[in-house]
C-alpha cells in the first residue's frame, strides 16, 4: 500500500514539474546542434541525405572519417523541414524538465503543451503542423559515424543509429468508458521517445537552449543558426566556417554558389547581431581551394552574462551586481584617469578585441601601452592602427590574443608600421596619379574647346564637305559591315571624325603642360576640371 501511494505521489510530482510554463531553458546533445536534426528546406526532402567530413589526423597520421546520414523509412513522408526544429526544441525542453528520466519513455503532453512552450496560440493549424513534424521525425533514422563523444572517456562512438520519436498520439476529447473499465496502457495524448535517443542524451555532452532568446527570433533558419553558433562559440570569442561546409551542416547539398549562400545568411546574421548574440560578422576569403569563402563571427560577451543570470529561472537583474564584502571599489593601483594616451590605447584594445568598454587598465597593461607608444614615436593614431592591423592579422593566422601584451608579440608593431609606410607610399602614388589625371582632363577640355572653336569657324558648306569625306572613309574601312549600322550612328561617327581632323597642329599634352602649368601649379591643380 505504501509503495503504491509513493508511486502515485511521484507520478503527480513528475506531471506537475513537466507542465510548468513558461519553460525558460532546454537541453540537447551538443553534437545535435552541429549536425542537422532537420534540414533547412521548406519542402520535405524525399531522398537519403549523406554528409561526410574528415577530422584531424589520428595516431597513424591518416584522417578520421566522419559522416552523418538521414535515412528515410518512407520516401513519401520525407525528412524533417526547417519549421520542424521548433517541435524538436519543445520536446527537448520537456526532456530537460524531467532530467531525461522519463517513465517508459512516454511524455504525457498534449499539442497545447507544445504550443505553450513555443509561445504559440493553440489552434487547428498549429496542431496539424505539430502532427506533421512528429510524423517526419518518426520517419527518419539518424546514422552517425565518429560524431558523438563519450564525456567521461573522450572516445568517439565509431558508428551509431538511432531514432527520435517512436510513436505519438493526440486526442481532442476523452472517450466514454464504462464504470470500472481498465485504463489503456498509453495516455490519451503522448509522445514516446526512442530508447536509443534517451540513452544518448543521458551519456552525451549537453548544451543549454535559451528558450527566451530562441522564441524571440523570427525565422526557423535564424533559430537554427543560433543553435549552431551557440555550440561553436562555447568558450570562444570568434569562429570561422566555410560557406559550403555551413551549407552542408544545414542539410542542403544543392546550390553551392557563395553569392547565394551569402545573400541567404545576411538577414539571419543581422538579426542575431541586432538581438545582442553576435558582436560582429563578415564574409571573407578562405585559403581552402574547395571552399573559397568563409563566415567569421564574433560573439557579444554580454550575451553569456545575461543567459547565466537567467539560469536560476529568476528575472534578469536590472541593477548593478552586488560586491563581495571587503571588495575594493576604488580604481586599481597604477590606474590612470581616462584621457591619458596609455589608458585610451588599453580601452581601445578592449573594445576592438573583446567588444567591452569601461574596463580599467592595470599597471602592467599601461606599461605595455607605453611601450607600444614608444615604438610608434608617441603617435597615438599610429598605435591605434597597430591595434587594428594586429587584430586582422591575428584573425587571418588564427592566433588568439587575450591581453594587451599579445600585441607586442610576433613583431606585430614593427610589421604594422611597415605596412603603414607602404600604405602612405601607396596613397602618395595614388595622389600623384590623381593629379596627373586631373591635369590630363584639363588638357582634354582645352583641346575639345579648341576643336569646337575651329569647327564653328568653318562655313556650313565646308562642314558638310568634311563630313562627306569622313563618311566615305568610314564606308571604305567598314565595307559591307556598315549596312548593319543605324543611320544616326553613321552620322555621329562621321561628324566626330571630321572634327578630329581639325586637331592637327594643336600642341601635345607635354607641351601644353609645360606651357600652361608651372611646377608649383601641379599640386594646386587637383580640383576637378570645369
Amino acid at each position: 500500500m505504501n509503495q503504491e501511494a509513493e508511486t502515485k505521489a511521484t507520478s503527480e510530482e513528475f506531471q506537475k514539474k513537466l507542465l510548468r510554463f513558461p519553460l525558460p531553458l532546454g537541453r540537447e546533445p551538443i553534437d545535435l546542434a552541429e549536425w542537422p536534426v532537420v534540414t533547412l528546406a521548406h519542402v520535405p526532402i524525399r531522398d537519403r541525405l549523406v554528409i561526410e567530413n574528415v577530422l584531424g589526423a589520428d595516431a597513424d597520421g591518416s584522417g578520421i572519417p566522419q559522416g552523418w546520414e538521414l535515412a528515410l523509412r518512407n520516401l513519401a513522408v520525407g525528412a524533417p523541414i526547417a519549421g520542424d526544429q521548433d517541435i524538436y526544441v519543445a520536446i527537448m525542453a520537456f526532456l530537460h524538465e524531467t532530467d531525461f528520466n522519463v517513465n517508459e519513455r512516454v511524455l504525457r503532453i498534449t499539442r497545447a503543451d507544445i504550443c505553450r512552450v513555443l509561445d504559440w496560440q493553440p489552434n487547428l493549424k498549429r496542431y496539424l503542423r505539430i502532427q506533421d513534424a512528429l510524423s517526419r521525425f518518426r520517419n527518419v533514422t539518424y546514422k552517425g559515424r565518429n560524431i558523438f563523444k563519450d564525456p567521461e572517456t573522450g572516445q568517439r562512438y565509431g558508428y551509431i543509429e538511432f531514432g527520435f520519436i517512436d510513436s505519438f498520439g493526440f486526442s481532442d476529447r476523452p472517450p466514454k468508458r464504462k464504470k470500472g473499465a481498465r485504463q489503456p496502457e498509453l495516455p490519451l495524448s503522448y509522445v514516446r521517445i526512442a530508447d536509443e535517443f534517451l540513452i544518448l542524451c543521458r551519456h552525451a555532452n549537453l548544451k543549454l537552449i535559451d528558450l527566451d532568446f530562441y522564441r524571440s527570433l523570427s525565422r526557423p533558419e535564424t533559430r537554427w543558426l543560433y543553435r549552431f553558433l551557440d555550440k561553436n562559440l562555447y568558450k570562444r570569442t570568434e569562429y570561422r566556417i566555410g560557406l559550403w561546409k555551413l551549407r552542408r551542416k544545414q542539410g542542403l547539398l544543392a546550390n553551392r554558389d557563395p553569392k547565394y549562400i551569402k545573400r541567404d545568411h545576411e538577414p539571419r546574421l543581422e538579426e542575431l547581431k541586432g538581438k545582442g548574440f553576435l558582436r560582429d560578422w563578415r564574409f571573407e576569403k578562405s585559403s581552402d581551394p574547395e571552399d573559397r569563402w568563409q563566415l567569421w563571427v564574433a560573439k557579444d560577451p554580454a550575451f553569456g552574462l545575461r543567459r547565466l543570470a537567467r539560469r536560476s529561472y529568476g528575472p534578469t537583474p536590472q541593477g548593478a551586481p552586488k560586491r563581495a564584502a571587503g571588495e575594493r571599489i576604488g580604481p586599481p593601483e597604477g590606474h590612470q584617469e581616462a584621457g591619458a594616451p596609455e589608458a585610451d590605447l588599453v580601452a581601445y584594445f578592449e573594445s576592438t578585441f573583446h567588444g567591452v568598454a569601461g574596463v580599467p587598465a592595470s599597471k602592467s597593461e599601461l606599461g605595455k601601452a607605453a611601450d607600444l607608444l614608444r615604438r610608434c614615436d608617441g603617435d597615438v593614431a599610429r598605435a591605434r592602427f597597430c591595434i587594428d592591423w594586429t587584430r586582422k592579422e591575428a584573425e587571418r593566422t588564427n592566433f588568439l590574443i587575450q591581453n594587451f601584451g599579445g600585441l607586442l608579440s610576433n613583431n606585430y608593431p614593427e610589421r604594422a608600421l611597415s605596412d603603414v609606410k607602404r600604405c602612405e607610399q601607396g596613397r602618395a602614388d595614388a595622389a600623384a596619379e590623381e593629379r596627373v589625371r586631373l591635369i590630363h582632363a584639363r588638357y582634354q577640355n582645352w583641346k575639345n574647346a579648341e576643336i569646337e572653336a575651329r569647327w564653328n569657324a568653318l562655313s556650313p558648306e565646308d562642314q558638310e564637305r568634311r563630313v562627306g569625306i569622313a563618311t566615305a572613309e568610314l564606308r571604305k574601312s567598314q565595307g559591307d559591315r556598315l549596312s548593319y549600322w543605324q543611320k544616326d550612328a553613321v552620322a555621329r561617327h562621321a561628324h566626330h571624325s571630321a572634327k578630329l581632323q581639325l586637331a592637327e597642329g594643336l600642341c601635345s599634352f607635354e607641351d601644353w603642360r609645360a606651357k600652361n602649368l608651372d611646377q608649383d601649379d601641379v599640386g594646386a591643380s587637383t580640383e576637378a576640371p570645369q
